[in-house]
């Protein structure tokens, strides 16, 4: 059985053009960006880490590319794939530009995905499968 447990905590403002990236560009004034943040798989076994500068440099480029696709703020956008450094990046690109993304996640059930689909003004669905054993 899962146990939750919360407390009280500090009443933190949110202003209506702070986001995840805001987080990030914020992070990077504070502590530079030689900070390491996360972990890219490269192979089986193999981790490489990743500053907060190289992840900045990976979420431009990815809102760029969005961009020149015709992603624009106030679009959705569906990601369905595994958990991935990928996932990340195109999270914090969608928030730099103003878009939303509509998660789903492989693990689900496909009765809520088709839902979500559906039922969303998604734009783009981004689907990353992993890949399948030989036959």
């Amino acid at each position: 059985m899962l146990t939750e447990y919360t407390a009280p905590g500090e009443s933190v403002e949110v202003g209506d053009d702070e986001s995840i990236y805001s987080l990030l560009t914020e992070r990077i004034a504070r502590t530079g960006e030689d900070t390491v943040i996360a972990e890219r798989k490269t192979a089986p076994g193999q981790w490489m880490k990743v500053t907060t500068g190289e992840f900045h440099k990976d979420v431009i480029a990815a809102a760029k590319g969005l961009i020149a696709f015709g992603i624009a703020k106030g679009d959705a956008v569906t990601i369905f794939s595994t958990t991935r450094y990928e996932w990340g990046v195109l999270d914090f690109a969608l928030a730099a530009i103003g878009a939303a993304n509509w998660s789903n996640f492989l693990s689900m059930a496909i009765s809520p995905i088709f839902t979500t689909l559906l039922s969303n003004p998604a734009t783009v669905v981004g689907c990353r499968l992993p890949a399948m054993p030989p036959a």
